[in-house]
């Protein structure tokens, strides 16, 4: 996990090597990444999910500060 600071806004990247998920289904049953969805669109940010099945997931977030 990196998080980086600036003066523009911040940055959260989150990557695993796990089993990963076909992202076109939404992961799984649950609401993990719409809950995310939800709480960066709150802030205004933008949301990228790439994963691959076998090979892991990355997350990453960008939020400008106002």
């Amino acid at each position: 996990m990196t998080v980086d600071f600036g003066a523009a806004g911040v940055k959260l990247l989150v990557r695993d090597n796990g089993r990963g998920f076909d992202p076109s289904t939404g992961g799984s049953k649950g609401f993990g990444l719409l809950g995310m969805r939800e709480r960066v669109a709150e802030i205004r940010g933008q949301l990228d999910v790439h994963s691959e099945l076998d090979r892991g997931t990355e997350i990453r977030v960008v939020a400008e500060l106002p």
